[in-house]
């Protein structure tokens, strides 16, 4: 075999190895694409019914009454806040 024929072969050997490798690496990203894609998917999914479920909390207002001397806010807004603060649909304030 002469010398140039055998560099020609060893040359085309190698390119095709480089390619071989090329499209094996392709062929690996292609497989694990649709599972990145279904994790992504599932994810956001659970954010955004986070951020709904989050956003969909009743507000409650307790007005303490605290310029009519007759009412005990001082003892029955607190009590009514712990009640009402257990409700997880829940978010309080008081006033």
């Amino acid at each position: 075999m002469s010398r140039y024929l055998k560099l020609f072969l060893d040359r085309r050997h190698k390119e095709s190895t480089e390619l071989s490798s090329a499209v094996t690496g392709i062929s690996q990203i292609i497989r694990v694409a649709p599972i990145f894609l279904a994790l992504l998917t599932f994810f956001l999914f659970a954010f955004y019914s986070f951020a709904q479920q989050e956003a969909k909390k009743a507000r409650v207002l307790i007005v303490t009454g605290c310029d009519y001397p007759g009412h005990e806010w001082k003892k029955t807004a607190p009590a009514l806040n712990n009640i009402l603060a257990k409700d997880t649909r829940l978010r309080v304030e008081v006033l």
